[in-house]
C-alpha cells in the first residue's frame, strides 16, 4: 500500500506559566495513506496518533501571514476518545495533502 510522509509540527501542551515562555512546537512526521492519517514522533520513534478517515473529521486553515515563511498552514483533526478532541498540525505540505484527499 502506498503512502506519503511529510514533516510537520504540533503544539506542545502548555503547563504552568514558565512553559508559556519556554513553549516550543514538537516536530512530527505525518503519514497518510488510503486508510488514514498517522502522526509520528520521529525522534522518539513513537506513534502519537493513528486514525482511520471514518474516525475523524478535519478542517484546514491558511497561514495567518501568508507572506511569512515561518507561518505554516494548519490541518485540524477532530476525533472522539472519551470526549471530542482536536489536534492541530502545521506543515508546509498540508495544503497538498488537503487537495489530494
Amino acid at each position: 500500500m502506498a503512502g506519503a510522509f511529510f514533516q510537520g509540527q504540533i503544539e506542545q501542551p502548555v503547563r504552568g506559566l514558565t512553559s508559556l515562555i519556554t513553549h516550543q512546537d514538537v516536530p512530527v512526521l505525518v503519514a497518510i495513506n488510503a486508510h488514514g492519517v498517522y502522526i509520528i514522533d520521529d525522534i522518539q520513534c513513537t506513534l502519537l496518533l493513528g486514525l482511520k478517515y471514518e474516525e475523524m473529521s478535519w478542517d484546514f486553515a491558511k497561514p495567518s501571514q501568508e507572506d511569512n515563511l515561518e507561518c505554516l498552514p494548519c490541518i485540524f483533526i477532530q476525533f472522539m476518545v472519551l470526549d471530542i478532541l482536536v489536534l492541530a498540525f502545521f506543515a508546509r505540505a498540508a495544503l497538498k495533502w488537503l487537495l489530494t484527499t
